[in-house]
């Protein structure tokens, strides 16, 4: 059965200021960002799997290795045959209906 993740990248950077060093080489100053986040949706079997397509895909997109990712599982499971589960019929569902509502109210 295969399984919707979604990967995150970069979350959370540490940035070392260029003068934070002491004399005993310590860090003191640090700040955390995450403006080079980047999320990608994926399909596959398990976690593991899920972090080398991850991984894969980003090498591939950005030509340099990610400085983090974090796999988080999401609710949507699809079948084996590439069907999704009624959650998404009831999505699609409801979207008919509020396009049917938009044109009834023009």
């Amino acid at each position: 059965m295969l399984k919707s993740y979604k990967a995150i990248f970069n979350r959370n950077e540490l940035l070392v200021e260029d003068n934070a060093l002491n004399d005993a080489k310590i860090i003191q100053k640090t700040k955390t960002t995450s403006k080079n986040e980047y999320i990608m949706h994926l399909v596959a079997e398990d976690v593991l799997d899920c972090l080398k397509r991850a991984k894969e895909l980003y090498i591939k997109h950005f030509e340099c290795n990610p400085k983090s990712i974090e796999i988080e599982k999401t609710s949507v499971t699809i079948n084996q045959n590439n069907q999704s589960l009624e959650k998404d019929k009831q999505i699609q569902s409801d979207n008919y209906l509020n396009l049917a509502r938009a044109i009834m109210r023009a």
